[in-house]
This record gives C-alpha cells, sequence and structure tokens, in this order.
C-alpha cells in the first residue's frame, strides 16, 4: 500500500475584526487574572500581617470586587481555550476522513495515528466522537484488532475480504 501523508485540514474562516475581538479579549483575560489575582495577595498580605492601609472592612470590599473580576478573566481565557480545543478536534476528524477516503473506508486506531500524525489518544477520542455521530462504525478483524469503517468511503472489494461473503 503506498504511504499518503494525510492532508492538513481547511481552518475555519474568520474575519479579521473577529479574530483580533477573540484576541484582545483573551489579553484582557489574562490581564485581570495576574493584576487583579496580584492585588488579592497583596491585600491578603496587608490584613494577615496586621497593617491594611484603609482598614480591614475596605481590604475586604476589595478583594470581593477583584475576585470577581478574576472569575470574569478566568471566563474570559476558557472560552479563548474551548475554541482551540474545538478547531483541534476538527483538524482531527478531518484527517482521519481523508486517511480514511485514501484508504478505502477502514482504518485503526494504530494506523490513522501514525499516518495522520496524531497522538493515540486524540485519535481515539477522534474516532469515539465520529462514531457517535454515525460517521464511522466500529468491528473487530479476525485478530481480534478494533477497526473502524466508514461506509461512505467503503471500498467493497477491501471489506469483502475482510468479510467474506457479507456482499455477495
Amino acid at each position: 500500500m503506498p504511504t499518503v501523508r494525510c492532508h492538513g485540514a481547511k481552518r475555519l474562516n474568520r474575519s479579521g475584526i473577529s479574530q483580533f475581538l477573540q484576541s484582545t479579549l483573551w489579553c484582557v483575560g489574562v490581564f485581570l487574572i495576574l493584576v487583579c489575582g496580584g492585588l488579592i495577595v497583596t491585600y491578603v498580605g496587608e490584613i494577615i500581617a496586621g497593617n491594611p492601609k484603609y482598614g480591614v472592612a475596605h481590604h475586604l470590599g476589595l478583594i470581593t470586587f477583584l475576585a470577581g473580576l478574576v472569575f470574569v478573566g478566568v471566563k474570559l481565557v476558557q472560552v479563548k481555550l474551548k475554541e482551540k480545543r474545538a478547531l483541534r478536534q476538527i483538524k482531527e476528524e478531518q484527517l482521519i476522513l481523508s486517511r480514511a477516503k485514501i484508504d478505502g473506508g477502514t482504518l485503526t486506531i494504530s494506523a490513522a495515528a501514525l499516518e495522520c500524525g496524531i497522538g493515540i489518544a486524540d485519535t481515539k477520542s477522534a474516532f469515539e466522537r465520529l462514531s457517535q455521530t454515525g460517521v464511522c462504525q466500529i468491528d473487530v478483524n479476525e485478530h481480534g484488532e478494533l477497526y473502524y469503517r466508514f461506509p461512505t468511503f467503503l471500498n467493497k472489494q477491501i471489506e469483502s475480504q475482510i468479510h467474506p461473503g457479507e456482499f455477495s
């Protein structure tokens, strides 16, 4: 079988303004976490040391307000991280689908991981997502190895060699 490398998946198109806004919000989130978190530590330190500049009640109010800003910062960063994870998952699935098409509709986890340059755990997760959505089906060959069948790309000749008599 000829070795064919998987081609990179196309990225989702987003406008430059949207991408700039997302990056800016991520930076704001990191800024809020670092600056407000640092101020919280400073105010707590002053209370513990027993010398708050404006009184304990004032510092506790500031700590509460800053904790809210840290929470907002964490949420802003989480949005960006979730988006990156979703894009990575789409790319993995597209690489596996490309490989399945090239291989005639059947793949194993190890073959897909090797040919597509994806880690075993990530490949297994991608196969699980694809099988849950009905894109592929799980089967076991005579050697007890799991493989995934992609009916859309299924090459009937290869399938009849795996399961003789099924497609007669």
